[in-house]
């Protein structure tokens, strides 16, 4: 798989692993695929830095203890790492752990 620069990047470090896996077609694929099969779970689908701001006040989820991350790009990342700004309550420790 080549790494390429992104031209939506905000960020110098940032680059796109696959063209593919950013696609709109592939990511609406995988949301009809996943909604389907979940249950006990809520898929969100959005940008970060959108999703992320009011998370908790709409979904609601029980206390945080573990988050696992798969962001590619540099900008997503630091954006998912806001979460953490949130209030201590809903966060179930002292400290969760990332990965």
């Amino acid at each position: 798989m080549v790494s390429t620069w992104h031209p939506d990047c905000r960020h110098f470090r940032t680059i796109a692993i696959s063209a593919f896996t950013s696609s709109l077609a592939y990511t609406k694929w995988i949301a009809n695929h996943w909604e389907r099969k979940l249950s006990l779970a809520t898929l969100v689908i959005g940008d970060i830095k959108d999703t992320g701001k009011t998370f908790f006040d709409r979904y609601n989820p029980a206390p945080v203890a573990c988050v696992f991350h798969d962001l590619d790009f540099y900008s997503s990342t630091s954006d998912a790492l806001t979460l953490f700004d949130a209030d201590a309550k809903h966060f179930s420790a002292a400290s969760v752990h990332v990965f």
